[in-house]
């Protein structure tokens, strides 16, 4: 299969094929055929030198490569560096963001709901294209969601602003990073939860706790960009090892660029 072959299989899940859209190919020969293949959140200096030593062919990433545009020619200095290492090795590298969230269901939310173990009772039909709604079939409070969510996804520092003990029903996922218009859901009739990985905190996390103490069942929990979507990019590497099979390589420490210690523990 090629490269190519591999990106219009995942294009072909999608709800529509946007216009304008940060997926496609970033670096390498679309035409190049693929025997290994891997997934990851955001492709590392580190990932990089794994994927060679591992022979994989083909990586889908998430986020963006560089530090800048990804199309750039001037970078900087260290991903000047790592760009030259993945020409160097012949690795295609496609991302997969805009229609990774854009398909039934998305990736990143549905990732993350098995990987946490969430019991869904009922899924709403999408807000938009990254945040959908969701009614738990047995309320928990935040706390507790939270502490389950550090065991399962290894992430160790769940915050949580607003209503911490109430046990809440309907939860909102805002995976990765949202904007306070997004949030705003969380204001709408039955929410209690909104889910994300980073948001704007200075205005927003202060209205939320307002809102708490007007007895409102509110919480906003923050888990970081990282640690609210690599489950998904996962989920995406085992669904395609079960269709394309065996070009997918979903062993070692591909999908994984970031261990989340505790302060206290790195110090």
């Amino acid at each position: 299969m090629k490269a190519k072959e591999v990106y219009q299989y995942l294009l072909n899940g999608a709800i529509g094929i946007w216009k304008t859209t940060c997926d496609g190919f970033i670096i390498g020969d679309e035409n190049k055929e693929v025997k290994k293949l891997a997934t990851c959140f955001k492709l590392t200096a580190k990932i990089v030198d794994a994927a060679i030593k591992d022979n994989i062919d083909m990586i889908i990433m998430h986020e963006p490569l560089f530090s800048t545009d990804d199309f750039s020619e001037d970078l900087p200095l260290y991903d000047a560096i790592k760009k030259k290492k993945i020409v160097d090795s012949g690795i295609v590298v496609c991302r997969f963001h805009d229609h990774c969230h854009f398909t039934s269901p998305d990736y990143i939310h549905e990732g993350f709901i098995r990987s946490v173990g969430l019991d869904i009772e009922k899924r709403y039909e999408r807000e938009n294209f990254a945040v959908s709604r969701y009614d738990l079939t047995t309320p928990i409070s935040p706390r507790e969601l939270g502490k389950i969510i550090e065991e399962r996804l290894g992430n160790d520092f769940v915050r949580i602003v607003g209503n911490i003990d109430r046990p809440i029903r309907t939860i909102i996922l805002g995976l990765g990073g949202v904007n306070a218009q997004f949030v705003n859901y969380l204001f709408e009739p039955g929410a209690d939860l909104f889910i994300t990985g980073e948001a704007g905190e200075v205005l927003l996390c202060e209205y939320i706790r307002d809102a708490e103490y007007y007895g409102a069942n509110k919480s906003l929990m923050l888990l970081g960009h990282f640690g609210s979507e690599f489950a998904g990019m996962r989920y995406l590497a085992e669904k395609l090892n079960e269709t394309v099979k065996t070009i997918v390589s979903i062993e070692g420490p591909i999908h994984v660029d970031m261990v989340i210690r505790r302060l206290r523990e790195s110090c």
